[in-house]
């Protein structure tokens, strides 16, 4: 046997139907010089022909059909093979975790899978996203000083109080205790929230209320140094949900009521709206009334370390990681700018219906 029928035996690993025996050759050699994991299916998800970059990610198993091989990928593909797909797949790949993107492409006989490996990707991703939330609590600092400052000082005069005086009637030391434990309750609610923004979680996505998320994201604005005198005026979209993860969807909000926040220099009215849209998709509006943006920055808006701020007011990755995180929950995100003024920014996300 020729060294090249050798080779062609390994990368088909089962007999080839006659009536797409030519193309399916032809397919399996330029298949056989890709980098990327690729393989080859019948109409029914036999394996036809599967490359050394996909029997090495599947460990050198290369079984009849896809569910004997890869249930995984079967599973996430609903055992159809005759539309166009990308889905996402987590599974132990050689005793370690992988984070992969499944694309198929039928073509006629048959169809084509390959595997994008996102782990390093994801890793990088997680990474960004905590260096972002970080910048973000940087900006925080000076507004959360301010408001931890208020109820602790209140708490301490009211000790003192307390303290100076003999003889303190019940209702008077009851007023005091009361006081005391809201100041405290207050303080303890800024740092809870504070934490759980900071932190990047493993959780995937959940089924969540949009306006619990917005809810969060206002009370985030105002404890920042831009949020003390801006108004938010929100009509919610009560009982819609949507799969997303609860951090990333509240920093996603907070980014950009932090920009529009800053637009119009900390003071002002911001108008956020959510509702239901066409094909079970959720819509979130928020406009705010600064100076909009110039029809030469638009293109940019969402690249990373681009700011029409002045210095100091801006890292330039608010709305770069917010992109990506929308993008990754199956949604998109955009900038508008009316003629009379302002921006609103739209961000769409797919609905959850329980």
């Amino acid at each position: 046997m020729s060294g090249r029928s050798r080779h062609r035996s390994a990368l088909v690993p089962r007999a080839v139907p006659p009536k797409v025996s030519a193309s399916l050759r032809a397919y399996a050699e330029l298949a056989e010089a890709v980098h990327s994991p690729v393989m080859l299916l019948g109409p029914q998800g036999e394996i036809l022909a599967a490359n050394l970059a996909m029997r090495e990610r599947l460990g050198g198993r290369v079984a009849a059909t896809l569910r004997e091989c890869a249930a995984e990928y079967d599973a996430a593909l609903g055992g159809r093979y005759d539309r166009h797909a990308s889905v996402t797949v987590a599974r132990d790949c050689q005793g370690q975790p992988a984070d992969e993107t499944v694309h198929l492409v039928p073509f006629e006989g048959g169809a084509c899978i390959s595997v994008e490996d996102r782990t390093r990707l994801a890793a990088l991703e997680s990474a960004h996203a905590q260096t972002t939330r970080l910048a973000s609590l940087g900006f925080m600092v000076a507004g959360v000083c301010h408001e931890v400052s208020n109820p602790l000082a209140a708490v301490s005069s009211m000790l003192q109080i307390l303290q100076s005086r003999r003889g303190v009637t019940p209702e008077t030391l009851d007023k005091g205790l009361a006081s005391i434990a809201g100041n405290i309750a207050r303080v303890l609610a800024i740092t809870r929230k504070l934490g759980d923004f900071s932190r990047v979680g493993a959780q995937g996505p959940i089924p969540l209320a949009i306006d619990d998320a917005m809810s969060e994201a206002i009370m985030l604005l105002r404890h920042s140094a831009w949020g003390g005198a801006v108004r938010v005026e929100y009509r919610g979209a009560a009982g819609s949900r949507a799969l997303a993860c609860p951090g990333q969807l509240q920093q996603v909000l907070f980014n950009i009521l932090l920009n529009a926040a800053q637009a119009m220099h900390g003071t002002g009215c911001i108008e956020a709206e959510a509702r239901s849209g066409p094909g079970a998709r959720l819509r979130i509006e928020v406009r705010d009334h600064g100076p909009g943006i110039a029809p030469e920055a638009m293109p940019h808006v969402f690249e990373p370390f681009f700011t029409t701020k002045r210095s100091g007011e801006g890292t330039g990755l608010g709305l770069a990681i917010s992109s990506e995180i929308v993008h990754e929950m199956g949604g998109r995100i955009s900038i508008e700018c009316p003629a009379h003024g302002g921006a609103c920014v739209i961000v769409e996300l797919p609905g959850y219906e329980a």
